[in-house]
C-alpha cells in the first residue's frame, strides 16, 4: 500500500535480491536472445515485408520530413541522404558498416552515392539472403554477425565509416 516504504524495502535489501554482474554470460546470453527474437521476427519471409514496407529502402525506422509535403518515400531518402551526408567524404577504396542492415536497400544506396563497397550485418537469414541475391554488382555484401561479436570478427581497421539505422 505505501511505494515509498516498498522501494526503500528494495534499496536496503538490494546486494540479497541482485545477483552479481557477469558481463561475458550476460553478453553470451543476449547474443542467444537476440538471435531468436530477431529469427523469429523477420525470418517469416520477405514477401511478407515486401508487402507493407513500400518505400524504395523497405525500412519502417523513422524518417526526416524537411518539408510538409514530402510524402513516406521522399521523407526515407531525405534520412538516406542525412546518414550519407554525415559519413563523411570517401574514397571508393573505402569500406563501410552497415550495423542492423535489414533488406540491404539503404546500404546499397550508400554503396550507389559514395562507390564505397558497404557490408551489412543482421541476425536474419533471409534479410542476408535477400542482400546477397539482390546484388548483382557485388558492392554489398550481407552477413550474419551479432554487434557484440563484431569486434573479434572483424578486428579494428577493416571499416572506414559505419552506420546504423533504427536497429
Amino acid at each position: 500500500d505505501d511505494l515509498f516504504k516498498f522501494l526503500n524495502m528494495l534499496v536496503r535489501n538490494m546486494d540479497r535480491l541482485m545477483a552479481p554482474y557477469d558481463h561475458a554470460a550476460a553478453q553470451e546470453a543476449s547474443t542467444e536472445v537476440d538471435s531468436s527474437m530477431v529469427q523469429h521476427h523477420y525470418d517469416v519471409g520477405n514477401d511478407f515485408y515486401q508487402r507493407f514496407l513500400t518505400d524504395d529502402f523497405m525500412t519502417y525506422s523513422c524518417a526526416f520530413w524537411f518539408d510538409p509535403n514530402d510524402d513516406l518515400n521522399s521523407a526515407q531518402h531525405n534520412k538516406v541522404n542525412t546518414v550519407i551526408r554525415k559519413l563523411g567524404s570517401t574514397r571508393k577504396d573505402m569500406m563501410i558498416l552497415d550495423v542492423g542492415c535489414g533488406w540491404g536497400k539503404i546500404a546499397k544506396e550508400v554503396s550507389r552515392q559514395t562507390g564505397c563497397r558497404v557490408v551489412g550485418t543482421t541476425l536474419a537469414e533471409k534479410q542476408a539472403s535477400f542482400i546477397n541475391y539482390d546484388d548483382s554488382q557485388g558492392a554489398v555484401h550481407g552477413m550474419i554477425c551479432h554487434y557484440l561479436d563484431m569486434p573479434a570478427k572483424f578486428g579494428r581497421d577493416v571499416f572506414d565509416r559505419a552506420y546504423s539505422i533504427g536497429m
